[in-house]
């Protein structure tokens, strides 16, 4: 488990099972978050490919602890703690195959379609450089999921996680050192511990705390193909 999702848990709004409230066609489900707002993709837009990534693998983990009852939701946690790891090293996660009809519900469902989204991020959005639709739709999918009690916890979560982003991973989506480069750089790493607001880091400390959350997953978790432990800093 990451230090955001203990940090999510913590939360009064998670000490007690949460009833699940709206309505989950699993046939139609993309159209309850996959779409792009202006404003938010313009705010997106300004951040790099790995500032996107960390706010759609935190929401992924806000959805996770909304829906920690959820039969798949060991499966779905592993996914996003190993996510973390694609920050630090290409080829280090599995790519998702979840199959639709064991995914099915408005709570595996939804961490399926959470799940997918991040999966985006570390593959499909590295050729087409769109990191700023995947924060959209995962703001959307979280929005849509939240209910009266937690609503406003995940906005002002929101407004830390934008705050931390936007202080220390604004940028290009991607950037190289000359154009015989065969290695695209999508920004510098960024750690769960950056989305906690009450923790104090100072970046070389996340960065650290990044490395021993992907270390302590090793021979753990089933979509992490890091097998040596990555060295300190």
């Amino acid at each position: 488990m990451s230090a955001l999702s203990a940090y999510f848990l913590s939360r009064q709004d998670f000490r007690q099972p949460k009833a699940i409230r709206y309505a989950w066609d699993q046939w139609a489900y993309t159209d309850y978050f996959y779409f792009t707002s202006p404003n938010l993709l313009a705010r997106a837009g300004k951040l790099t490919g790995t500032g996107c990534r960390a706010l759609c693998i935190g929401l992924g983990e806000w959805i996770a602890t909304r829906l920690s009852s959820a039969s798949r939701i060991d499966d779905a946690r592993d996914y996003f703690d190993a996510a973390w790891t694609s920050m630090l090293t290409p080829n280090a996660v599995e790519y998702a195959e979840l199959a639709h009809d064991e995914w099915a519900g408005p709570d595996n469902g939804v961490l399926r379609a959470a799940m997918l989204v991040v999966n985006d991020t570390v593959f499909e959005a590295e050729e087409d450089r769109r990191f700023a639709d995947r924060v959209c739709w995962q703001v959307h999918l979280a929005q849509y999921i939240a209910d009266s009690q937690d609503a406003p916890g995940l906005t002002e979560w929101l407004d830390f996680a934008w705050a931390s982003l936007e202080e220390h991973h604004v940028g290009p989506v991607v950037s190289y050192r000359s154009v015989f480069d065969p290695h695209f750089s999508y920004g510098t790493p960024v750690g769960p511990t950056e989305l906690v607001p009450s923790v104090s880091r100072l970046l070389p400390d996340a960065l650290r705390d990044l490395i021993d959350h992907v270390n302590r997953q090793i021979g753990r978790n089933r979509y992490l193909r890091v097998r040596t432990p990555l060295p300190s800093v």
